[in-house]
């Protein structure tokens, strides 16, 4: 909160209705919103499932849920939605039904739920551990806390390749002529002198752990 400038301060704080905030290209808005849910939750005493934050594009959801778990810790920020305004009317309109009818029916101790979706981002944020079995073997049997724990991805600058490579990546794929490298246990600090640093999502890490090839080519014609 500190960083923050005096009309910022008093956007976070707002609470007595409705509040329109008009601001230009970087001036901070995506900062404001992540410090605006961090107070809802822990000076307001609202519930992270009483808030939600919408956003056009998977990405910018993804980076500002990034942004909120820094902020707040997995577990404080756990059950917030943070998603596109797509997937929100679609919650809205069939997936708590399904998922709380799905529980309260089938759900018992000696049971287990497999939920698959042809893209992933849509139920991420409601996993609490994730498995993957490849061949017969288990790749991946862990908490969702323990696997962004683990887990570090770097778009990494063009004039950091090489450095970035003898830290020995588990994969590197190419998006929109960016080098995208994760690293399994890397050491943050010194990944961050490298690029831009985000915790993989499912998706990625599947393609990643589970995909044949070192290196895969996104977004080029």
């Amino acid at each position: 909160m500190d960083t923050l400038n005096p009309a910022q301060q008093a956007a976070v704080k707002y609470l007595d209705g409705p509040l329109l905030v008009l601001a230009g290209a970087g001036s901070g808005k995506t900062r404001v919103i992540v410090q605006k849910i961090a107070h809802l939750i822990r000076e307001a005493g609202f519930r992270p499932a009483q808030v939600a934050a919408v956003t056009f594009t998977n990405k910018a959801a993804r980076e500002m849920r990034e942004r909120v778990a820094r902020l707040l810790g997995r577990g404080e920020a756990r059950g917030l939605r943070i998603s596109t305004f797509h997937t929100l009317g679609l919650d809205i309109l069939f997936r708590k039904q399904f998922y709380t009818s799905l529980l309260n029916e089938y759900f018992d101790e000696q049971r287990t739920i497999l939920i698959t979706t042809h893209q992933v981002e849509e139920v991420e944020h409601i996993l609490t551990d994730l498995m993957f079995i490849k061949d017969g073997r288990l790749i991946v049997n862990s908490s969702m806390d323990d696997i962004y724990e683990q887990y570090t991805e770097v778009m990494v600058h063009p004039d950091y390749l090489e450095p970035a490579r003898a830290m020995n990546p588990i994969h590197e794929r190419v998006l929109f002529g960016r080098h995208i490298m994760l690293f399994d246990q890397g050491d943050t600090a010194k990944l961050g002198e490298f690029g831009e640093i985000h915790k993989p999502s499912v998706a990625d890490l599947f393609v990643a752990l589970m995909g044949d090839q070192q290196q895969t080519v996104e977004g080029e014609a």
